[in-house]
C-alpha cells in the first residue's frame, strides 16, 4: 500500500512539474511574441504545438508571428488551422490576414471569398469598402502594369538590403549585411544583425562594387534605415531605432520605437545630429520625404490619430529650420492597414507603400497626385514593380525615367533585394472629377432643391450620397472606374428617378441633369404628355387602339393604379376629314376604346370619364384633310388622359 501511495504521490508531482513547464513556456512564448521577438516566438509555439498544444493562441500568434515576419506563405498555413478548429473567438482582422496570406500563394480566389467574409462583417472598414468598390481589381491593376524594365542589382547580398535613396551621384541603402553577430547587435525581431546605412556610386544605374558603410559619425548601436537628402545634399533626414547614451534602447512594453532625425554636413563630415520634434516614446516615426520644393516632410507613423497600423503624415517645414504640426493625410490615402514608405517625386507624385489599399499581396506600390483640394485618385502602378511579396520604398527620377524600389519577392539575393528599373511608358493616372449636375423637374424643368442622389455600382453597393442645394445642383467626390453605375434620386412629394448611366475615365467633369416626376400630376394635365409617353393616336377613320397606343395607356394604367386617387377625363380628337356630325360620332367611340381599354388593364370604371370632340380641338388647324400633311392629320386622331378636378377629393 505504501509502494503504491508513493508512486500516485510522484505521478502527481510529475504531472503538476510538466503542466507548470509548459505554463512556463506558454508565458515565454507570449513574452516573446508581445516583445516584437518573432523569431524567438515561432521556435517557441512550434515547440508548444509538436508537444501537443493545440490551441487558438498558439495558432493565431504562430500566425501572426510569420505575417509580421513578412513570411506571408509560411502565415497562411497556421491561419488556416487556426479557422480550421471547432471553435474560433479570434476577431475579424485575422480573417484579413489570411485572406492578404493567400495572396502571396496566387490563390487570388479564394483570398476573394475571405475578403467578402471580412467586408459583410466591416461595412464600415477602409479596407472592406475598397474591396467592394473593386471586384475586378485585377484587371485594373493590369492596366497599370508592363511599363518598367527591373533588375535586380550586384549590390544585394544574402542579408536583408532595402530603401535606396540618392545623394548627387551616390546611392544609400540601408543592409544588414556583417553588422556584427554579438547579441547587442541582433535584431530580437528576427534574430539578424541590424541594420546600418551603406553607399555605393552609380552611374546610369550602373554601380560601382565597392560597398562601404556611408557614415561613422551616424554609426550607433542602432538600427539606421531610410533616409532623404536636400537638393544641394548638406541636410540628411534619416530613421533610427530608439537609443539612450548611445545604446539600443525599449520603451516599458519592451518595444524598440524608431524615430526620424536630422544631420547637416559640415566640415566634411555628418554632424549636428538632432531628433525632430514630432517624434515620441510610446510610437514609432519612420521613412522621411521630402517635397519637391523642400518646404514638406512626408512620414509614417502610428502617432495619436492615426487610421491605421501606420498612417502617411505631412508637417510643415518653416526656412529656419523649424516644423509645423503633422498632419494626418486622410481616410483616402491611409487605410485601416498599413501605409508607409512615402516618396514624392519632382512632379507632385505621392508614392507609398501599403496593405490595406487594394494590391497583389503583402504590400505594394501605389500613387496618387498631390493636390491642395486633398481629393486623391490612388492607383496600383502594378507589376512587375508590383508582386505577391513586400514591395516598397519606391524612388524615382522622372526626368531620367528610372529608379529604384526594394521587395522581398522569391528570386532575390536575399531578405530583400533593391531592384532598380527603367521607365518604358510613363505613369498616367487616369482619374474622374467629382460627378455633379442639376436635379429639376420633368414637368417644368424648375429646379428641385434637398434632393437625395444615390448612386450604385454594379455589385448595389452605394458608392456616393449627395443632397441637391437651393439651385438644384449636386455634386459628390467618389472614385470611379469605367462601368455602368445607377443614379437614385428621391424627394418627398416627388416620384424617385431610377437611371442607369456610363462613367469613362477622363479628367472632363460628369454633368447629369436628373429629372424627376411630381408625385401628383396638376389638375388639367395630359398624362400622356406628362408621363414622357408617345401620343395615343387612331389611323383614318377607324377607333381601334393601335399596339403603340395600348403601351402609351399601359403607363397611364399604371400611374392611376400607383395614385388611385387620381380621376382621368378621355379626350378624343378626329382630324378635319368628313363631316362634323361623323368625326363626333367617331371621336366618341375612339373615346369609349380607349376607356374601356383602361378598364382591362385593371383601372376603376368609376375612376374613368369620356367624350369626343370632334374635330374642334385640332392641334393643326386644317380646313379639311387636303390642307394638312399626313403627320399632321395623324397627330389630329388622338385619345387624351386628362387630370380631372375630381382628382384628390375624397
Amino acid at each position: 500500500m505504501k509502494n503504491k501511495l508513493k508512486g500516485s504521490i510522484i505521478s502527481f508531482l510529475m504531472l503538476c512539474f510538466l503542466s507548470n513547464a509548459q505554463k512556463s513556456e506558454i508565458k515565454k512564448a507570449e513574452n516573446s511574441f508581445n516583445q516584437g521577438s518573432y523569431t524567438d516566438a515561432i521556435i517557441r509555439y512550434k515547440r508548444l504545438i509538436n508537444k501537443g498544444n493545440t490551441s487558438e493562441e498558439a495558432f493565431r500568434n504562430l500566425g501572426d508571428a510569420y505575417y509580421y515576419s513578412a513570411n506571408y506563405i509560411a502565415a497562411s498555413t497556421w491561419y488556416k488551422k487556426l479557422f480550421e478548429l471547432e471553435t474560433v473567438t479570434t476577431n475579424d482582422e485575422y480573417i484579413f490576414r489570411y485572406a492578404m496570406s493567400l495572396k502571396s500563394l496566387g490563390e487570388y480566389e479564394k483570398s476573394d471569398q475571405l475578403m467578402v467574409k471580412f467586408s459583410k462583417q466591416n461595412p464600415s472598414d477602409s479596407r472592406a469598402q475598397k474591396f467592394l468598390a473593386m471586384p475586378d481589381y485585377l484587371q485594373q491593376i493590369s492596366e497599370y502594369s508592363g511599363r518598367v524594365a527591373i533588375k535586380n542589382m550586384a549590390l544585394n547580398s544574402n542579408a536583408s538590403d532595402f530603401a535606396p535613396s540618392i545623394n548627387k551621384n551616390r546611392l544609400i541603402f540601408a543592409s544588414a549585411r556583417d553588422s556584427g553577430l554579438i547579441a547587442s547587435n541582433l535584431n530580437k525581431r528576427d534574430n539578424k544583425p541590424f541594420h546600418k546605412l551603406y553607399v555605393t556610386t552609380v552611374n546610369n544605374q550602373t554601380e560601382s562594387l565597392k560597398v562601404t558603410k556611408f557614415s561613422k559619425q551616424l554609426d550607433t548601436k542602432a538600427p539606421e534605415t531610410t533616409t532623404v537628402f536636400s537638393k544641394d545634399g548638406k541636410t540628411l533626414y534619416f530613421t533610427r531605432n530608439s537609443i539612450k547614451n548611445g545604446n539600443f534602447s525599449r520603451d516599458k512594453d519592451g518595444l524598440n520605437r524608431t524615430k526620424i532625425y536630422r544631420s547637416r554636413f559640415m566640415n566634411g563630415k555628418w554632424s549636428q545630429i538632432e531628433e525632430l520634434p514630432f517624434n515620441g516614446n510610446g510610437y514609432s516615426v519612420a521613412h522621411p520625404a521630402l517635397s519637391p520644393n523642400e518646404k514638406k516632410l512626408y512620414f509614417a507613423s502610428d502617432m495619436p490619430g492615426t487610421i491605421g497600423l501606420s498612417d502617411l503624415f505631412s508637417v510643415e517645414l518653416y526656412e529656419d529650420g523649424t516644423f509645423g504640426q503633422p498632419i494626418n493625410l486622410g481616410s483616402e490615402i491611409n487605410t485601416s492597414g498599413r501605409d508607409t514608405f512615402p516618396f514624392v517625386s519632382a512632379s507632385n507624385t505621392l508614392y507609398f507603400a501599403s496593405d490595406g489599399q487594394i494590391g497583389l499581396g503583402g504590400l505594394d506600390v501605389f500613387a496618387t497626385q498631390l493636390n491642395d483640394k486633398k481629393q486623391y485618385c490612388i492607383v496600383n502602378i502594378g507589376t512587375p514593380i508590383n508582386s505577391k511579396a513586400d514591395d516598397f520604398a519606391f524612388i524615382i527620377d522622372e526626368k531620367n525615367k528610372a529608379g529604384y524600389f526594394s521587395s522581398n519577392r522569391e528570386g532575390g539575393q536575399g531578405d530583400d533585394d533593391i531592384y532598380s528599373f527603367n521607365e518604358t511608358i510613363p505613369l498616367l493616372i487616369k482619374y474622374s472629377e467629382p460627378i455633379q449636375g442639376f436635379v429639376r423637374n420633368i414637368k417644368n424643368g424648375e429646379a428641385l432643391a434637398n434632393t437625395t442622389i444615390t448612386v450604385f455600382n454594379s455589385n448595389s453597393k452605394i458608392i456616393g450620397k449627395s443632397i441637391s442645394d437651393d439651385n438644384g445642383r449636386f455634386k459628390f467626390d467618389v472614385k470611379y472606374k469605367s462601368g455602368t453605375y445607377q443614379i437614385i434620386t428621391k424627394k418627398e412629394g416627388f416620384q424617385s428617378a431610377d437611371e442607369p448611366f456610363t462613367m469613362a475615365i477622363s479628367r472632363s467633369n460628369t454633368n447629369l441633369t436628373l429629372k424627376m416626376t411630381a408625385l401628383m400630376a396638376a389638375v388639367g394635365t395630359n398624362l400622356i404628355q406628362y408621363l414622357n409617353t408617345d401620343p395615343v393616336l387612331f389611323k383614318l377613320n377607324e377607333h381601334t387602339l393601335s399596339p403603340a397606343g395600348k403601351v402609351s395607356l399601359s403607363h397611364v394604367a399604371d400611374y392611376i393604379l400607383k395614385f388611385p386617387e387620381t380621376h382621368i377625363s378621355i379626350h378624343a380628337h378626329t382630324d378635319a376629314s368628313g363631316a362634323e356630325s361623323y368625326n363626333l360620332l367617331l371621336s366618341s367611340k375612339r373615346a369609349k376604346s380607349t376607356m374601356e381599354y383602361l378598364i382591362q388593364l385593371g383601372v376603376n370604371t368609376n375612376k374613368l370619364t369620356y367624350k369626343g370632340f370632334g374635330e374642334t380641338q385640332l392641334l393643326h388647324d386644317c380646313n379639311d384633310l387636303k390642307n394638312c400633311t399626313h403627320d399632321e392629320n395623324q397627330k389630329n386622331r388622338r385619345s387624351e388622359c386628362i387630370v380631372s378636378p375630381n382628382s384628390n377629393k375624397q
